[in-house]
């Protein structure tokens, strides 16, 4: 959208239709701990906009090197998984940009009209700390089968496949703890790995 031409006229329309017929929405991060999706006024309003409608799929991708250097900061326990939540956590999306100026204050108008900046963050918030809890939910699982001896080769274990997930987001407003309720294994696409939950 931020490039092709399509504007912000007529944003929500855009968004929501298009999510619905698609049913589908895929989070590429750059990293995990100052991603540049979380800064721009298009992917904020995208990602909450696909948890407002409730139906629609999200699939949470990182880079393999990324995904490694999440599982690093979960194997260093609370003091790591609090480092990785409130990285996730410190965008606010009243200072998000866009590559058009028009665009960003067509964005942001619309988001100060409706449900206002503080409520997109903490619908997006509530997200992100829902990934988190489903990465170490299934890094837990992991680590307990391969130290179990049920899987020696497990490759959640190596961590190839954790950081990468879906979402369904049907229900944001119950606890992150829930996110990883319903998990189906994990399938690989490309240079990238992905897992899928619902929430």
């Amino acid at each position: 959208f931020e490039k092709d031409g399509v504007g912000s006229s007529n944003l929500e329309h855009v968004f929501e239709s298009t999510l619905n017929r698609i049913g589908h929405m895929v989070a590429i991060l750059d990293d995990w701990y100052s991603p540049v999706y979380l800064t721009r006024i298009w992917t904020i309003f995208e990602q909450f906009t696909a948890i407002k409608l409730g139906n629609v799929k999200v699939t949470m991708v990182l880079p393999k090197e990324q995904n490694h250097g999440l599982i690093e900061q979960i194997r260093e326990g609370e003091d790591g998984i609090r480092h990785v939540t409130q990285c996730l956590c410190k965008f606010q999306s009243k200072h998000a940009t866009a590559f058009s100026p028009e665009d960003e204050e067509n964005v942001k108008r619309l988001i100060r009209s409706t449900i206002g900046f503080r409520e997109v963050d903490r619908r997006i918030e509530q997200f992100m700390l829902a990934w988190v809890s489903h990465v170490v939910q299934e890094y837990m699982k992991s680590l307990m089968i391969y130290v179990s001896g049920g899987d020696n080769n497990s490759q959640f274990f190596k961590s190839e496949r954790v950081g990468n997930a879906e979402a369904k987001p049907e229900d944001y407003h119950h606890e992150a703890a829930r996110a990883a309720s319903d998990v189906s294994d994990p399938k690989s696409s490309g240079e990238v790995l992905l897992d899928v939950f619902s929430l």
